[in-house]
């Protein structure tokens, strides 16, 4: 009787050991629980939307004037072949009339 009592107590000492350390565990729980939940308290969506929308509009600034000088780009390029061609047809006339 004297062995399953002493089982029983060790038994007894396990839980209470096991119940100690959940306590614990749930008080770390909730003030990590509370510490996030003022976190989220302190974030400013209006703000946080606002910014965004700027940064979305100076990228489409860029993104037109990436285009803009695109075309200049381009524009010159065509330019260039342009005089190109003609400096290359007033040499043939040029050798041609001599």
């Amino acid at each position: 009787m004297k062995a399953g009592t002493s089982a029983k107590k060790s038994q007894l000492e396990e839980f209470t050991a096991n119940v100690h350390k959940l306590r614990e565990r749930h008080e770390r729980i909730e003030r990590d629980l509370q510490k996030k939940s003022e976190e989220l308290e302190t974030v400013n969506l209006k703000k946080l939307s606002e910014e965004a929308r700027t940064i979305e509009q100076r990228k489409t600034s860029v993104e037109i004037r990436i285009a803009q000088l695109e075309f200049e780009k381009k524009r010159a390029q065509d330019n260039i072949d342009r005089n190109e061609t003609e400096s290359e047809s007033w040499r043939k006339k040029s050798n041609y009339s001599t």
